[in-house]
C-alpha cells in the first residue's frame, strides 16, 4: 500500500528554540486540524521493542542488531539511524542505547506475538509531552508509522507526542521520563505547581480511573435509554456529566481513547433523543476526528453528523408519553 504523507511535507525537522531540548524537534508548517495525517514514514529498523543490557552494557541482541544496522540497512539509512539521540552513551552499545531511546510501539507483528518498536527517521524526532497534539499509530496495510494531530495545531507549533502513561501523576511521570529517557519533562503540564498541579494529578487520576469502570458500549444504551424512560430525572442529565468528562480530557490533553469514544458515543445519543441536531453534528464530527487519528478512517460517524435525525435514539427524549 503507498504511503499517504502529503506532499509537500508540512513539517520540519528543527532545533527547539526554547532551549527546552537537547535535540532536534517537529515542527508543523502547515495548520491541522484534529484527525489530520501530519506524516507517515517507514521504519528504518524495527526489532523487539526493548533490548536488555547485558554484563557491562552488552546484549545477547547486540551482535544482530550490530548485522542489521552495518551490514543490512542502505548506507543512507544508516546514516539517519546512527544520528539519532541516545540516552545511554555510557550504559549501552551505541545501536542498542539509540534503539531503546527512539523506538515506538508498534505492537505484534505477522509471525511474531511479542512487543515489537520501530524506530523512524523522522517521527522518532517528535519530542514527548505529557500534553501532546498528536499521536502514533501503526498502520500494518502499509507498514508505516502514522502522525495524527490529536488537537489542533497551528503552523510554526511544535508537534508532541507522549512517551509514557499521561494518566499518571506528575510525580511519576517525571520519574519515568527520568528513568527511560533521561530527562526531566517541561511541558506545561509539568511546569504547573501548587494548586494547579494537584488538580491535574486529581483530574488525570479521574480519567483512568473511569476508563478502568464498566463503560462499555452496552451500558452507554441501557443508561441513555433509562433515562429517555423517565421524565422525572432531569434533561439535560446525561449529556452535562459527559460534557464535564470530555472538558476534563480536552483541557488535560489527555484523550483516553476508550472513555473519549464512550463519552462522545453517549453525547450523540442523548443529544439525538433531546432533537439537539447541532449537539449531535458537534459531537459526532469530533468522533470521526478522533477516530482518523486513532485507526486512520472516521469510524462511521461522518455518516451521523451528516444526518443526525436518521438514528434510532432521535427524539426518545422528547416523544409524548401518555
Amino acid at each position: 500500500m503507498p504511503l499517504k504523507t502529503p506532499s509537500p511535507l508540512r513539517y520540519r525537522i528543527l532545533q527547539p528554540a526554547d532551549g527546552r531540548y537537547i535535540g532536534l524537534g517537529m515542527f508543523a508548517t502547515a495548520d491541522f486540524d484534529v484527525g489530520d495525517l501530519i506524516l507517515q514514514e517507514r521504519a528504518l529498523l524495527i526489532t523487539t521493542q526493548f533490548i536488555p543490557p547485558g554484563p557491562n552494557g552488552y546484549s545477547a541482541a547486540d551482535a544482530a542488531l550490530h548485522m542489521a544496522v552495518y551490514e543490512q540497512m542502505l548506507p543512507a539509512c544508516r546514516t539517519a539511524y546512527l544520528s539519532l539521540s541516545n540516552s545511554f552513551p555510557s550504559e549501552q552499545q551505541e545501536i542498542t542505547g539509540i534503539l531503546n531511546t527512539n523506538a515506538l510501539y508498534i505492537g505484534a507483528l505477522p509471525g511474531y506475538d511479542g512487543a515489537c518498536g520501530g524506530v523512524f527517521n523522522d517521527i522518532s524526532r517528535i519530542n514527548h509531552s505529557c500534553c501532546p497534539n498528536a499521536v502514533f499509530r501503526w498502520d500494518l496495510a502499509s507498514f508505516s508509522g502514522q502522525v495524527h494531530a490529536l488537537a489542533p495545531v497551528r503552523c510554526g507549533e511544535q508537534i508532541y507526542l507522549s512517551y509514557v502513561d499521561m494518566c499518571n501523576p506528575r510525580k511519576v511521570r517525571q520519574q519515568l521520563l527520568l528513568d527511560k529517557y533521561k530527562f526531566h519533562c517541561t511541558c506545561a503540564s509539568c511546569m504547573l505547581r501548587g494548586a494547579g498541579s494537584q488538580y491535574s494529578d486529581l483530574r488525570r487520576a479521574f480519567i483512568a480511573a473511569q476508563a478502568a469502570e464498566d463503560i462499555s458500549e452496552r451500558k452507554t444504551d441501557d443508561d441513555v435509554l433509562a433515562w429517555t424512560s423517565n421524565p422525572a430525572l432531569p434533561e439535560r442529565m446525561l449529556v452535562d456529566a459527559a460534557e464535564i468528562w470530555l472538558a476534563w480530557m480536552l483541557e488535560e490533553r489527555v484523550m483516553e481513547e476508550r472513555l473519549c469514544r464512550v463519552v462522545l458515543s453517549r453525547l450523540c445519543k442523548a443529544y439525538a433523543a433531546l432533537e439537539d441536531e447541532e449537539g449531535v453534528k458537534r459531537c459526532a464530527r469530533h468522533a470521526a476526528a478522533l477516530e482518523k487519528a486513532w485507526i486512520g478512517h472516521d469510524g462511521g460517524w461522518l455518516a451521523v453528523a451528516a444526518n443526525p435525525r436518521n438514528t434510532l435514539w432521535w427524539g426518545l427524549r422528547t416523544m409524548p408519553r401518555f
